[in-house]
């Protein structure tokens, strides 16, 4: 019999070639583990060490990490009568949704034995650009980047009308190749693709934050004159109008939420959204989703006290002393609706 001609045989081969490809990859995405993602991997480890004893975990960005202190938190629950959570503070900057979704499934992964409360950092999905100069393009802006949450961004980003279409389909292709990367195992510990098709940050010292807790809180180092005087002029003037309307939450977001909480039923635990103080520019509460547990404190008119100058150690953030302050008051909030929801009847 003839041989078939080059052309033919090159046909035949080339899906033979993307099956074994395709299967390669899925393997080593598989077997390699989890990346090494600065922020993130050194907080698995302790997770995956002490999953049989934590009860509750907090997620979320720098207003999850920096101002939630499980120990606060767990004192104030305790004084109003409840069990003493076992809690830690999984959060990281600059954490949002997608990724903030992507890592909860990621902790829920480990099936922590004890987990009862995903406290989860309720925001909206931010977009490319707004994280810094190269942020996206390092292992925190590529690791999440699975099949599901990738979804989540591009769609996302493509009903966002306010965007010119050329740079909509931009963050898409971005958004698509990070995929790829993550599909090829880019990133993944000890692989041959790490350093071959995903920057790395530099290794950051251990220990920057409490290995027990997960928490670190800002030290007691208050905005300089300038800035405290520029926070006071933003803050008066916002006191002084009428407040923002509560924002719609977007179409896209509610379903990933839905769907989020599900897992963490199934989990057997219980998610619980909570809107931590923000910037006085970005602080406008958005409405939650009906049937989840929600602690709200991103309106300043109701919240002056984490707003007021001498809390905060930047326009964004508070000092170490006011956030053990501010995460009591969540327990103690959150005792009570847990105590109002065991009142209720059923």
């Amino acid at each position: 019999m003839p041989l078939a001609k080059p052309w033919i045989q090159a046909c035949l081969c080339l899906p033979v070639f993307v099956l074994a490809w395709a299967g390669a990859t899925l393997a080593l995405t598989r077997s390699g583990g989890f990346p090494q993602v600065p922020g993130l991997s050194e907080k698995r480890e302790i997770w995956q060490a002490r999953r049989a004893q934590i009860d509750t975990v907090f997620v979320g960005s720098s207003r999850t990490f920096h101002h939630l202190d499980p120990v606060a938190f767990a004192e104030a629950v305790a004084a109003e009568g409840l069990a003493k959570p076992q809690a830690f503070n999984a959060g990281a900057d600059l954490m949002f949704p997608p990724e903030s979704f992507r890592w909860v499934r990621e902790l829920l992964a480990a099936r922590p034995e004890k987990l009862k409360w995903v406290f989860l950092e309720f925001a909206g999905i931010r977009e490319k650009g707004d994280f810094g100069e190269g942020f996206e393009n390092s292992a925190r802006g590529v690791w999440w980047h699975d099949g599901q949450h990738t979804r989540l961004a591009v769609d996302h980003v493509w009903r966002d009308e306010r965007m010119p279409w050329l740079e909509r389909a931009d963050q898409c292709a971005d958004h698509l190749s990070q995929a790829a990367q993550v599909a090829t195992g880019a990133g993944r510990r000890g692989g041959l693709w790490s350093g071959l098709l995903l920057p790395q940050e530099a290794k950051k010292e251990d220990a920057l934050f409490d290995r027990e807790t997960g928490f670190l809180g800002y030290a007691e180092q208050a905005m300089s004159g300038e800035d405290a005087a520029r926070y006071r002029e933003q803050l008066a003037a916002r006191l002084a109008g009428q407040p923002p309307p509560v924002r719609t939450m977007p179409a896209d977001l509610r379903a990933a939420l839905k769907e989020l909480a599900a897992e963490v039923r199934r989990a057997g635990a219980e998610l619980v959204l909570i809107e931590p103080p923000e910037s006085i520019r970005l602080s406008r509460p958005m409405k939650p989703p009906p049937g989840v547990l929600h602690l709200g404190y991103n309106a300043v008119e109701a919240n002056q006290e984490w707003y007021a100058p001498e809390a905060r150690c930047d326009g964004g953030h508070m000092v170490g002393s006011a956030a053990k302050k501010f995460s009591a008051r969540v327990g103690r909030d959150f005792a009570a609706l847990v105590k109002q929801r065991s009142a209720a009847p059923r």
